[in-house]
């Protein structure tokens, strides 16, 4: 009989408790147990990693659309503080659900760079994760488009995943799936994100923190430049003379022969600064002893750890170069302090050029020195642009500029025509006399000269998005409080189903027959629509310079966005429309519904009168059970989160609810009893219908007990904007669109008063 192999030797635990100390500091925040002959460790509390990946786009058609495939993620070993990480892509290792519910494709992890958004992810045959995206049609995912497939300056992908429960393998007697140890390995994990980024965009992740965690370990620089001296010898003695000798020959080679095999991609050797005065290199002999075979220095090593040798060169290079092109930036600035802080901080080249300008601009102002120009040598159409929308939006007056960008003042005061036209100066287009051509060529920047266009169509489109952004940031919309927010893919009518709980356990009797338990399930329906609205900038309109109208529609348009999910989840509350049982959503059948008299909010006596009785009907709501289990319904124990007024109710509400005292007792001693219970008075309006509907409703916490939910195309709440050119006149047709619906769920977690008169 096969002995079953012990997992938790002493060896094991010791070995396991120094690699979770090296990987997590301590174990107080993991758990260890045996599952499958393998130690696993389960994260309490795992934190959220990012992983950089070269991305290989490949457009292909699905159903009858164009989409842009890459791949994100693979078993690839990456190192992590000196040990291999896999990531298994297998079974249920990898829950990518979580990122096709974020809905939405990033540039450089910027929330406010939607560049599209993820329809289909899976694994493929290599063991790859994959996803298939659709293109934005902003200003924004245009551009990303572009420098994906068309520059190639976009050609790396970031995904952020969190890793639950981790194999260790301490060596090489070790093995899970044909993964041999040492690794950690990844048997459960999500994928949390997606963002498209240049290659190699943060240092602290991907190969270049493979190097630098393990560089942390060494704590004697020189074994470092040993080991690089020493890397792959045998092919610089090749270089040399041609000659094969064995891996690890023991070479003695002059300085000016070393300098020559450390240029451009041939390795490291060693100097010897005893060597004669000639340009030769020779092989070391040595006294005849003993003869034993000799063994390379990679010999007995893990392919990772060759890996790991390899790119320590290539890292050194790059490091070096890093740094000397700081300095000489630095230098030439006549800020040659400033070159060891951005080292030290581990700035990029490009991260450098920016901090000095700043710097240079910093210095400037404290002299009293314009700072003009400063920006502008960092790309002046970038410049211009940002400058020109800043100052069309000051103009405006209605968005709010943090920091305006330098040049916006003096924009500030031209006219619409007068911008199109320093548009097209800017980019080398000759100006017709004839406004009409000179705002038809601005508009559509149509004439190209030695590759430049006119910006004008550009600052339109950033200052209509802006405009709409901020407009929807101060809508007043009250659904997030009392309202679950749902996700749905596509426009095809949707399910929310609700199974009934299992029913009680019963005292079984002495040689009884076990009973079976009854369930049932309840659904409603839910829908998406969309919703959209358009504005034109005409020909006319920049030559009348309307630009207080172009602003405040785009803003407005971006208000209704906001409201317009309000209003849907509203008008569920007010139709109160039957659900599927038959009943009406809030109705003496289901228990949360009230016409007593005495409960408008017309006074603080009549309001605590009708939370206690509010109260009450939430108290009473049950489990929802099958016909046959009725009897083990049990009370939810359901707690008021939200009460929903009307604004003229809403002062009544706050005074119930906030009170230190009870309000209703004529002693001021007696403590208020709502004062404790937490809940949130939310004032809308339009819970009104007339003059003479004095509803309000209480809620439960929509996450617990969702009464109504409001759902997005696969979750992006915010509006889509879309710009496209007149096909019938001249001009600019900005869309407004959103994809949103709202329905009722359940008719357990909310109560209804009708506030009747007396």
């Amino acid at each position: 009989m096969k002995t079953k192999r012990r997992v938790f030797t002493s060896a094991n635990v010791e070995a396991t408790q120094r690699a979770i100390k090296k990987r997590f500091g301590n174990d107080s925040g993991v758990d260890i147990r045996e599952a499958e002959g393998h130690i696993r460790i389960i994260e309490k509390n795992p934190e959220p990693k990012k992983l950089y990946l070269e991305a290989k786009f490949e457009e292909r058609e699905e159903a009858g659309e164009t989409l842009t495939g890459l791949s994100f993620s693979s078993e690839e070993p990456v190192m992590v503080y000196g040990e291999p990480e896999i990531l298994i892509h297998e079974g249920t290792a990898a829950d990518f659900s979580r990122l096709m519910e974020v809905g939405a494709i990033l540039k450089n992890h910027d929330p406010d760079q939607i560049v599209g958004v993820p329809v289909k992810v899976w694994i493929d045959d290599k063991r790859r994760g994959n996803l298939l995206m659709r293109w934005g049609s902003t200003i924004i995912a245009m551009e990303a488009k572009r420098e994906a497939l068309i520059d190639k300056t976009l050609r790396g992908v970031s995904v952020g995943y969190m890793v639950r429960e981790w194999i260790y393998l301490r060596d090489k007697t070790e093995s899970y799936k044909e993964i041999t140890g040492p690794a950690w390995v990844a048997v459960k994990w999500d994928a949390l994100e997606a963002s498209l980024t240049p290659i190699a965009a943060d240092p602290s992740v991907g190969l270049e923190r493979m190097v630098r965690d393990i560089k942390a370990q060494i704590t004697n620089k020189q074994e470092i430049i040993v080991e690089m001296k020493k890397l792959k010898l045998l092919r610089a003695w090749k270089a040399s003379d041609g000659k094969s000798y064995d891996v690890g020959a023991k070479l003695e080679v002059d300085e000016r022969t070393f300098a020559e095999l450390t240029e451009g991609d041939e390795p490291f050797a060693e100097e010897d600064n005893n060597a004669p005065e000639t340009r030769s290199v020779k092989q070391e002999t040595e006294p005849e002893t003993k003869s034993e075979p000799k063994t390379g220095i990679d010999d007995g090593l893990s392919e990772s750890m060759r890996e790991f040798r390899e790119s320590m060169r290539e890292e050194s290079r790059a490091e070096a170069k890093r740094c000397a092109d700081i300095r000489t930036v630095c230098k030439r600035s006549a800020m040659p302090e400033l070159a060891d802080e951005l080292i030290a901080e581990g700035k990029t080249m490009e991260e450098s050029q920016r901090a000095v300008l700043d710097k240079m601009v910093e210095n400037q102002k404290a002299s009293g020195q314009p700072a003009t120009g400063i920006e502008i040598t960092r790309d002046s159409h970038e410049s211009f642009r940002s400058a020109a929308v800043d100052g069309l939006l000051l103009r405006a007056g209605q968005v709010k500029i943090e920091k305006p960008a330098p040049g916006s003042d003096e924009i500030r005061g031209k006219s619409l025509l007068r911008l199109a036209e320093e548009s097209l100066v800017r980019a080398g287009i000759k100006v017709p006399s004839d406004v009409r051509k000179l705002v038809e060529l601005a508009m559509r920047g149509s004439e190209i000269i030695s590759g430049s266009t006119s910006d004008f169509p550009l600052i339109l489109a950033n200052t209509a998005n802006k405009s709409l952004l901020a407009g929807y940031e101060v809508g007043p919309a009250t659904y997030e409080f009392w309202a679950r927010t749902g996700s749905l893919n596509d426009f095809k009518s949707a399910s929310r189903i609700k199974f009934s709980e299992v029913g009680k356990l019963r005292e079984l009797q002495e040689n009884a027959k076990y009973s079976e338990t009854s369930r049932t399930e309840k659904r409603e329906t839910i829908q998406l629509g969309t919703y959209a609205n358009k504005w034109t900038m005409s020909r006319q309109g920049v030559i009348n310079d309307d630009l207080g109208a172009f602003t405040n529609t785009l803003f407005s348009s971006g208000m209704q966005a906001k409201m317009l999910p309000n209003d849907l989840g509203i008008a569920v509350l007010n139709d109160n429309d039957n659900m599927t049982d038959g009943s009406a959503l809030f109705s003496t059948v289901h228990g949360n519904y009230s016409q007593e008299t005495n409960r408008r909010l017309d006074s603080v006596a009549h309001a605590a009168a009708a939370l206690k009785y509010m109260i009450g009907l939430m108290a009473k709501q049950k489990s929802y059970q099958h016909n046959a289990e009725t009897d083990g319904a049990r009370y939810l124990n359901l707690r008021p989160k939200i009460w929903l007024v009307s604004l003229l109710d809403e002062l009544y509400a706050r005074q119930v609810v906030a009170s230190m005292s009870d309000i209703t007792s004529t002693n001021a001693g007696v403590e208020n009893p709502f004062k404790n219970l937490g809940i949130t008075v939310v004032g809308d309006q339009n819970i009104a219908t007339s003059d003479t509907d004095y509803k309000h409703l209480l809620f439960a916490d929509p996450r617990m007990a969702p009464v109504v939910e409001v759902a997005f195309l696969q979750g992006n709440k915010m509006p889509f904007m879309q710009e496209m050119d007149q096909t019938d006149s001249d001009g600019k047709v900005w869309l407004c669109r959103l994809d949103c619906g709202a329905a009722a769920v359940d008719s357990v977690g909310a109560v209804m008063e009708t506030g009747t008169d007396e």
